[in-house]
């Protein structure tokens, strides 16, 4: 990571290295409020594009939801696809790197729980996905068409 995480999509607030521009740790950071899971969920495609390899192929699957029934509960849980996650759901190495991206991008500290898609049922009824698409349409009241990342690329 090298603090240009959120050139491509929006505002960088780090360093990349776990410290902001002003010398504080991104752990000094407020924590996240419901509304800024909503706002991480918002950014998905580009905070997943500021990974790589392996990582990056099964974020791209993943699903970001968080905890809709407790608003205690601030962690954003990252819903694998499949068995090839498997690896990631217990690296610390990896969940501090995406926690660090998420900071650098919304600049609040948000935990991360990686999680299975067979294991939700676990969480059943807590976790709800953030559909934007639907958000939208709620807010603006007239036709929208929605441009899918791969439509601009061509």
């Amino acid at each position: 990571m090298n603090g240009s995480a959120g050139a491509a999509g929006g505002a960088s607030y780090g360093n990349g290295q776990g410290n902001y521009a002003d010398g504080v740790s991104s752990a000094a950071l407020p924590k996240a409020a419901p509304e800024d899971l909503k706002k991480v969920c918002e950014m998905w495609k580009t905070i997943v594009n500021d990974t790589s390899g392996m990582f990056r192929v099964v974020l791209s699957s993943a699903v970001p939801k968080y905890n809709s029934q407790d608003e205690n509960d601030k962690r954003l849980y990252v819903v694998f696809a499949d068995f090839l996650a498997e690896r990631y759901l217990n690296n610390a190495e990896r969940k501090a790197e995406l926690e660090q991206l998420i900071a650098e991008r919304v600049g609040k500290q948000v935990e991360v729980k990686f999680v299975i898609a067979q294991d939700e049922g676990l969480q059943r009824g807590m976790l709800s996905r953030i559909d934007i698409d639907e958000r939208v349409r709620e807010q603006v009241h007239m036709d929208i068409d929605i441009v899918e990342d791969d439509d601009l690329q061509n």
